[in-house]
């Protein structure tokens, strides 16, 4: 505002010049239109004893232990949009998505409950089938990678996705240690 003083009308131009397209970029990431854009988010866990985590991401869970790896990765795919942008319900349609990446990977429209793949969907991880992480259930006992079907899921509502390589989880560069 420059009735306070501080800027001159010359100053209060430039500035208004540059907040507009500096507001774009922070709320879009520069994608166009229907393209997934959220730059933020959290996910928060209960710490009381309830669930009986299975903290060690380097083993799977034993039987009656809840995979805090599993859990973790099923709702950071929900922060990143799947089942929470607009993005995503735009391309559901009678309960089915229907992202190319996603029926091409799945073989036809992928059958949806809420925000997740229906329950019991499968796909592969390096070539292994396993129920999709973004399944609305998690088993006990189980671990669950991200499979195609979630990465292509990712793709669909707009991430440039580049499906990792299987080891150790959390190892980005594939040299053997977790970074």
């Amino acid at each position: 505002d420059t009735n306070g003083g501080f800027f001159t009308q010359e100053e209060f131009n430039e500035l208004e010049s540059i907040q507009i397209p500096f507001e774009d970029a922070v709320s879009t990431r520069g994608e166009p239109a229907g393209e997934f854009a959220a730059w933020g988010g959290s996910i928060t866990f209960d710490n009381d004893s309830s669930p009986n985590w299975n903290y060690d991401y380097t083993t799977e869970p034993s039987f009656g232990e809840d995979d805090f790896f599993t859990v973790a990765l099923h709702e950071l795919g929900h922060a990143l949009g799947f089942g929470t942008a607009d993005e995503w319900s735009d391309l559901v349609i009678g309960g089915y998505f229907t992202g190319a990446a996603s029926v091409a990977s799945h073989g036809s429209s992928v059958p949806t409950s809420g925000g997740h793949w229906a329950n019991g969907t499968e796909s592969t991880v390096g070539g292994v089938t396993q129920e999709t992480a973004m399944d609305p259930n998690i088993t006990q006992g189980d671990r669950k990678l991200f499979t195609e079907l979630d990465f292509a899921g990712l793709e669909d509502i707009g991430w440039d996705v580049v499906i990792p390589a299987v080891g150790t989880p959390g190892d980005a560069n594939g040299d053997g240690y977790v970074d």
